[in-house]
C-alpha cells in the first residue's frame, strides 16, 4: 500500500454546486465535468478560490443503470445570482478533514479505514474525490469525527 494521509481543518468557504450524469469515472470525464462547470462560473463573474479546490461526490441512485450521478463542487470567493443551473453551499469552519493520495484506488478506502481505527474517528459526511490535474493519483477528503462509546 502506497498513500500518505494528512489532517487539516475546513475554513469558512462557498461552493457553487451541480449536479452531472457521467458515462464513468475517469480521469477524462472528470477533468471535463471540471472544465465545464469552471466556464460556467468564468461567464457570470464567479472567481475561484487559489489554490483551487473542486471535488465531487457520487451518488447511489437505483434510477441511473447506465450512467452515474455525481455531484460537483468549486470553491468560490462569493456567490453571484445566475440563472444557471448552479446552487452556492457555505461549508463552515472547524470540521475536520482527512486526506489520502494513493497511488492505487484499492488503497484508498483500506487507508481511510485504518486512519480512523488507529484514531478513533468515524466518517462524518460523503467521501469527496478532489479533482487534481495529476491522473496517476487518487486524492480523495473525508469529514471525520471523534468515535463515540
Amino acid at each position: 500500500m502506497t498513500y500518505v494521509i494528512s489532517q487539516t481543518e475546513t475554513t469558512d468557504q462557498w461552493y457553487a454546486v451541480t449536479e452531472f450524469t457521467i458515462p464513468d469515472f475517469s480521469y477524462t470525464t472528470d477533468m471535463r465535468v471540471r472544465s465545464l462547470l469552471r466556464s460556467q462560473l468564468k461567464s457570470i463573474g464567479v472567481k475561484q478560490t487559489e489554490p483551487f479546490y473542486e471535488f465531487m461526490i457520487g451518488e447511489n441512485e437505483d434510477d441511473y443503470i447506465e450512467v452515474l450521478a455525481v455531484t460537483v463542487y468549486v470553491a468560490i470567493e462569493e456567490p453571484v445570482e445566475t440563472d444557471l443551473d448552479i446552487e452556492y453551499v457555505r461549508e463552515e469552519a472547524g470540521q475536520t478533514i482527512i486526506r489520502i493520495e494513493a497511488d492505487d484506488f484499492v488503497d484508498v478506502h483500506a487507508g481511510l479505514a485504518e486512519w480512523m481505527h488507529d484514531n478513533d474517528c468515524v466518517a462524518d459526511g460523503d467521501i469527496r474525490r478532489v479533482l487534481v490535474e495529476n491522473e496517476t493519483r487518487y486524492v480523495f477528503d473525508c469529514p471525520v469525527r471523534k468515535a463515540e462509546d
